[in-house]
């Protein structure tokens, strides 16, 4: 949707959506919630029609956690799951998978999303993918939008990006959870200097 009032008219409306989705309708498969709220944008933006010229929807990273063995269930629309571990290897959707990236022992791993918003989109619309993560004890699961790697900055102005900011995840990794939150903070307002800020920013971490 964009930035300014039509995307905050959209995230309150996800929002709304969410809680009614998850709460009153008690869905609990995580790609089975962003394929009913994809439907409930569509219908309320009435982009059902085929001729409607409305594009409105959301990007969203979508995660259930089953507690009593660590698997972490994750659905996305063009927003990816990244796990920071100890481990070398990841099990993802019963596959061995390796790293992206890795610093000081600690090892970064990427599950991609599905290049398809919640609301209409062009091309063809696809059901969207369950992927199941095995997680060890001690991983960090990170999901976020995507402000904090489009902000313009540095020192010639140009986008922050995901590879860098990989990298500084890793890089934070064993500070303590506010520490954490300060160092993003203060590289961020490092980079933009004294740019406008181009997005609302969200980074959650959970420590397994």
């Amino acid at each position: 949707t964009g930035h300014g009032v039509p995307g905050a008219l959209v995230s309150m409306l996800g929002i709304s959506f969410l809680n009614e989705i998850v709460i009153k309708k008690k869905v609990k498969t995580a790609a089975e919630v962003l394929e009913k709220l994809r439907h409930r944008v569509k219908t309320s933006f009435r982009q059902a029609d085929p001729n409607t010229q409305s594009k409105d929807g959301m990007d969203i990273s979508f995660c259930t956690l089953q507690k009593s063995d660590n698997i972490l269930y994750y659905a996305g629309a063009n927003n990816p799951v990244w796990i920071v571990s100890k481990n070398k290897t990841l099990e993802i959707n019963e596959l061995t998978t390796h790293p992206v990236l890795d610093k000081d022992d600690f090892y970064l791993f990427e599950k991609k999303a599905d290049k398809q918003p919640v609301g209409k989109s062009y091309g063809e619309i696809k059901s969207f993918n369950l992927n199941k993560i095995q997680l060890n004890p001690g991983d960090l699961v990170y999901i976020f939008s995507d402000g904090f790697a489009d902000q313009f900055g540095g020192p010639n102005g140009k986008k922050f990006k995901y590879e860098p900011f990989k990298d500084l995840l890793l890089s934070i990794n064993q500070l303590k959870s506010e520490d954490k939150s300060r160092e993003l903070i203060h590289v961020f307002d490092n980079w933009k200097g004294s740019l406008d800020q181009v997005d609302d920013i969200c980074i959650i971490g959970i420590k397994i």
